[in-house]
């Protein structure tokens, strides 16, 4: 089994080495969210004619995402907390800022945990889509290692219960499909 802090400093020794990078790493790290989330936007309404079956994809993959990321990490994070690289290890400057109260949240990653599930879902309903996310969701998570804001582990770990998240999801919304769809169609 690999080394969690080996893991790390492999990716992370690369920081703080060259601007480029660093800004790369940053965008990969807090601004590719701000880009998935504006293209969910115009896939919501765009095209007219697939304007319905996008709108279900986008209402699964947002329920996926905020399951795992509010209901799944708020009981990980009453059992267990652990402190993230920059602050476990004094070595470590992050290159994005974290919110103090969520320094010893590290585990599972959020964000991780938030894409993964969103993309999953998405895969069901648009197969290259939500493979493009999935990528997307990987790059993101490996930035934030190289950023200093997470380990390995947390986005290893965000990964798959977000994935797991996003299958059970949308295994509720097919169980219930009429029933959802009908709402929805209300709703919008």
């Amino acid at each position: 089994m690999l080394n969690n802090l080996w893991i790390f400093e492999l990716i992370n020794g690369y920081s703080h080495h060259s601007l480029l990078l660093d800004w790369t790493g940053i965008l990969l790290a807090d601004f590719v969210a701000y880009a998935i989330a504006l293209l969910g936007i115009v896939v919501y309404f765009y095209p007219r004619h697939r304007r319905a079956h996008h709108r279900r994809m986008i209402m699964v993959a947002l329920a996926s995402g905020l399951f795992a990321r509010f209901v799944i990490k708020s009981i990980i994070v009453l059992f267990y907390q652990a402190p993230r690289p920059f602050v476990a290890l004094s070595d470590v400057t992050p290159l994005i800022l974290v919110p103090r109260i969520e320094q010893f949240q590290s585990f599972p990653s959020g964000h991780a945990l938030f894409f993964f599930a969103c993309s999953t879902a998405v895969v069901f309903f648009n197969k290259k889509l939500g493979i493009a996310l999935l990528i997307a969701s990987a790059l993101m998570g490996i930035a934030r290692i190289f950023c200093g804001v997470h380990w390995p582990y947390d986005i290893v770990w965000g990964a798959i219960i977000g994935v797991g998240s996003g299958c059970c999801i949308y295994a509720l919304y097919a169980r219930y499909k009429k029933r959802v769809d009908a709402i929805i169609t209300k709703i919008f």
